[in-house]
């Protein structure tokens, strides 16, 4: 299976995503802001990123840009 990172500063929504990817079998990492992101993507290395594009501080799309 996956390995997915899911970045959302809303924990409850990262937890209902983490769940449900986790029953489905694959591997899950959370970070809840765009810092911990990055860190994240590079001790990962995941093979899907489900990332919130509004995040206060570091916003998803700072994230995409590294």
């Amino acid at each position: 299976m996956a390995t997915v990172l899911v970045v959302d500063d809303e924990r409850d929504i990262c937890e209902l995503v983490r769940i449900n990817l986790e029953l489905d079998g694959h591997r899950v990492a959370v970070a809840h802001d765009g810092d911990a992101a990055l860190t994240e993507l590079e001790r990962v290395r995941p093979d899907l990123l489900i990332l919130d594009v509004m995040m206060p501080g570091r916003d998803g799309f700072s994230v995409l840009q590294g």
